[in-house]
């Protein structure tokens, strides 16, 4: 019988360990093995498997990392999509459920050294929405399903559709309006020369026109006398206007009668009067005049006319720059410029976080650099490398998004924010264009042109 068989104790009790998780620096990546202590990772490194592994290494180690890192963030990506959907959720509660499996992708073998830097990336990619508090990152995920793209596309139609329908019925009701208008401006011009003003004529014969305006109450005084003043008043406009003669007091019973108004407005004009009492001041005219309900219905319409007036012409500014500046790309490395290794592989620590001057651009993701330090020369990929940022005032080139390519001059830091401000110094059309808002790592110090 063998020494350890499968159902021998120790065998037994070996399955058992290994179903627990174990330290991470005692597992080996590359072949998939985890040990139990170091005793054991050290005889693992020296048997023949593994070192077979690391001769596959040697010959291509991005593609290696390139592999674990497209592994490391599909996983990463299929337990937030499941477990949260599109939630806003901590960074930190998501990877620790996705280091829970035993047989994960481990991050020191991607690109990635930090779950920062993994977080940063995905925002970068646009993949996930993500934000820092004081409570650490957060990330929501960002649903690409081409169903679900296509359905929003097909929200986008109808809706787009309903405001041309609203807009048609915004123009026909405006029509009708103006047709009301020009209506009511016709009748009214119509009611004014109707109830114009006439001249004032006296005829030959006719005393004085004089009217009281006491407010004293009519007193009725029989056989004749004297009455009150409101009494002469009336007298005298009959006397004026031929009606009779006799005082007003004069008479058995004596109640006056209701004078005939034919001298001051002429033939038909009481009826002329009372056509323009019941038309009303004009409409519109006068400071204190009241507005129909048409002229509010109108100048309402004029404003929402107005508003979607403005924000059509902001849709065609942000269009117009949106054609004009976005060439976002996902390479950024530009001969010229001095950038920072971030890489700690890179010469085994020796370069890490020294600046180098790029040289030359290898198919747009690697660049030849020369160390500024001890002039030595490398070739390293743009992910192990960081943009540089000059002090205010010192000439940087624009590496990615709008004015591409441009050199500038930078005016102020929101560190906060992460950005800044620059002014294109560049000739062409963008001269004396200022940026505002600029990512740190859309702008790199300038080799200066003496130097270049």
């Amino acid at each position: 019988m063998p020494k350890h068989g499968f159902l021998t104790p120790k065998a037994i009790g070996n399955r058992i360990k290994a179903k627990g998780l174990c330290k991470l620096r005692w597992y080996c990546e590359m072949c998939v093995k985890q040990c139990r202590d170091e005793n054991g990772f050290k005889c693992h490194q020296t048997s023949e498997g593994h070192l077979r592994q690391m001769r596959i290494f040697a010959e291509n180690p991005e593609a290696v990392m390139k592999q674990y890192s497209e592994d490391f963030e599909k996983e990463f990506l299929d337990v937030l999509s499941r477990r949260h959907g599109t939630k806003r959720v901590r960074a930190s509660l998501v990877y620790n459920e996705f280091i829970a499996h035993k047989t994960h992708t481990h991050m020191n073998s991607t690109h990635w050294e930090t779950l920062t830097s993994f977080v940063l990336y995905l925002g970068k990619m646009k993949k996930a929405v993500v934000d820092e508090t004081e409570k650490g990152w957060y990330i929501q995920w960002v649903d690409r399903d081409p169903r679900l793209l296509a359905m929003q596309e097909a929200a986008a139609r109808r809706e787009k559709s309903d405001l041309d329908d609203e807009e048609k019925q915004a123009r026909a009701i405006e029509k009708q309006i103006q047709a009301a208008k020009a209506r009511d401006d016709g009748r009214a011009d119509t009611d004014a020369a109707a109830a114009g003003p006439t001249e004032l004529r006296r005829e030959e014969g006719q005393t004085s026109l004089r009217i009281g305006l006491k407010s004293r109450a009519q007193t009725f005084v029989p056989g004749g006398g004297s009455g009150s003043d409101l009494t002469t008043a009336a007298g005298n406009l009959v006397a004026a206007n031929g009606g009779g003669g006799g005082s007003s007091g004069s008479g058995s019973g004596g109640l006056l009668k209701r004078p005939k108004l034919s001298g001051a407005f002429g033939e038909g004009g009481a009826a002329a009067a009372a056509a323009a009492a019941a038309a009303g001041p004009l409409k519109g005219k006068g400071k204190g005049a009241k507005r129909s309900m048409m002229e509010v219905m109108m100048e309402q319409e004029r404003a929402k006319k107005k508003a979607k007036e403005e924000e059509e012409e902001r849709a065609a500014a942000a269009a117009e720059v949106k054609a004009k500046g976005s060439s976002r790309k996902d390479y950024w490395l530009r001969q010229g410029i001095v950038v920072k290794v971030m890489n700690k592989r890179v010469g085994g620590g020796k370069y890490y976080k020294k600046k180098a001057r790029l040289r030359k651009v290898v198919e747009r993701y690697v660049g030849e650099v020369k160390m500024i330090d001890s002039g030595d020369r490398l070739r390293v990929d743009q992910d192990d490398l960081e943009t540089v940022i000059p002090a205010v005032g010192g000439e940087v080139v624009v590496v990615n998004g709008r004015c591409r390519g441009e050199r500038a001059t930078l005016l102020s830091l929101d560190t906060e924010a992460f950005s800044a401000s620059v002014r294109i110094t560049s000739d062409g059309p963008d001269l004396g264009t200022v940026l505002d808002k600029v990512e740190y790592e859309d702008i790199c110090k300038a080799v200066p042109v003496s130097e270049a």
